[in-house]
């Protein structure tokens, strides 16, 4: 498998590949968030981590199930899914650092998450987690597609579309306050 950025790659086990996304601001980078379509794969793999206890779930993504393994992460439920109206994004997980934090999100098939901008925050949307199909980011009328990190500074409003598959992405949120909600301006 070849590294997709320096903190989230695949890495072959078998026949299977594991997502592994790292943190590297702490001294030395910490395995956070593992990924797996294969929940038995997944499940030997945290056991031989020595990055400490990780909550193995499972993701519905249309017909598909994807199981991930998540460490110092708080599962969000019911409307903490929900980050704004007039989104298809759900955030399944989110990790507050402070001025740093994380979130897992989950984008449906064929559709899009608000417009919106963020006046001291910048966010980082790394390659997909699942590659089902190829999200797209899109800054006015300019489309990027997601194959390696994307920084989006503060000031610049943004959107991520999906194409006929869902998306199932991490994202890095830096700033004050990094996952609250007082800098968000939407259209």
């Amino acid at each position: 498998m070849v590294s997709v950025s320096k903190t989230a790659f695949w890495v072959p086990v078998g026949q299977t590949a594991v997502f592994h996304y790292l943190e590297p601001y702490r001294p030395g980078p910490k395995l956070i968030a593992l990924g797996c379509h294969d929940r038995q794969v997944l499940e030997q793999r945290v056991k031989r981590s020595r990055d400490g206890p990780f909550e193995v779930f499972p993701v519905r993504l249309g017909t598909i199930v994807f199981h991930l393994a998540l460490k110092g992460f708080e599962k969000l439920y019911g409307e903490d899914q929900k980050r704004s109206n007039g989104s298809a994004a759900r955030y399944l997980a989110s990790r507050d650092l402070g001025d740093r934090g994380f979130l897992v999100q989950v984008v449906s098939a064929n559709a899009k998450t608000s417009p919106h901008g963020h006046s001291k925050k910048t966010e980082r949307f790394g390659r997909p987690i699942l590659r089902l199909g190829t999200p797209t980011f899109k800054e006015g009328e300019r489309e990027i597609k997601l194959h390696v990190s994307h920084f989006v500074p503060a000031g610049i409003w943004h959107q991520l579309l999906t194409n006929s598959q869902p998306a199932l992405n991490m994202i890095e949120v830096v700033g004050p306050d990094a996952l609250g909600m007082d800098d968000y301006v939407r259209e």
